[in-house]
């Protein structure tokens, strides 16, 4: 499932963004401007009744810009796109959707390669069912009288 949700912000980046390069994971040792970076960052799990649990998630956004107005810019229309309280994320391969629970960015920094760089946290959560046991269904009941 983890990889599933990977994979969907990364389709859901590449619906908004279609003519930026988009990696999993790894950042690049050069990366090219415009290019997105997924990454997975932490995870967390609780039951939240009998029948479903819960999986909270945190995923870096990393953003090379062309300089700090467009990282501005970029990471600004993204975070407007994922705070909408209604967006659910298809996951490939599963009828699940990923909920978007927030995100948070950092300002815009220069990094060792002289290129303007934003970080943004996305969390996210998706509900899954816990299997139950599965009985033998009662077909036919009589009474006996003695």
């Amino acid at each position: 499932m983890l990889l599933d949700e990977l994979e969907g912000i990364i389709q859901f980046l590449q619906l908004l963004y279609p003519d930026r390069n988009i990696e999993r994971q790894n950042i690049p040792l050069e990366p090219t401007l415009g290019t997105f970076v997924v990454r997975f960052l932490s995870d967390g799990k609780e039951v939240e009744t009998a029948a479903r649990t819960v999986t909270s998630r945190g995923w870096d956004i990393v953003y090379f810009a062309h300089d700090t107005q467009d990282a501005l810019r970029v990471m600004d229309e993204f975070t407007a796109k994922v705070a909408d309280a209604r967006l659910m994320i298809p996951l490939p391969n599963s009828l699940s959707f990923l909920r978007s629970e927030g995100i948070s960015f950092s300002k815009p920094f220069t990094n060792e390669n002289d290129q303007d760089v934003i970080i943004g946290v996305l969390y996210t959560k998706t509900r899954t069912a816990i299997s139950q046991a599965h009985y033998e269904k009662v077909l036919k009941a009589s009474v006996v009288i003695k």
